[in-house]
């Protein structure tokens, strides 16, 4: 692969990534750059792939996500999907399984979630 495309491709990843782990945290781009103190155009650049940050812009999205540098860079080399552990992986694997439902047994499989979380909370003290 030519050195210009790879260069592309892992800006693109790393976008998604980045896009990935703000939409976690149920962040916009403009609540991303204020806390990582660079503008939210540059974040949609860097979200979208035009842009790469710089070691000290990674460094300090990393913090802001409570993840190492080098979980940013945590995706396959095809880039169909990230690599994700524990925690974050089982997220992703709930959300790709509610995709798949209507919106009635989304909202059913929400009732009994909350009702046995509920009830497991109470037992639990």
């Amino acid at each position: 692969m030519p050195e210009k495309s790879r260069a592309k491709d892992l800006k693109r990843l790393l976008g998604r990534r980045i896009v990935y782990l703000r939409r976690g945290a149920r962040w916009s781009q403009a609540q991303l750059a204020e806390k990582i103190e660079v503008s939210d155009n540059f974040v949609g650049q860097i979200e979208r792939g035009e842009r790469a940050p710089s070691i000290c812009t990674l460094e300090k999205i990393a913090r802001v996500f409570n993840v190492r540098v080098k979980d940013l860079f945590d995706f396959d080399e095809s880039g169909s999907e990230d690599r994700l552990a524990g925690r974050d992986k089982k997220i992703e694997d709930l959300v790709l399984f509610l995709r798949t439902k209507t919106e009635d047994e989304i909202a059913f499989i929400d009732k009994v979630v909350k009702g046995l979380y509920k009830e497991f909370k109470d037992v639990d003290g």
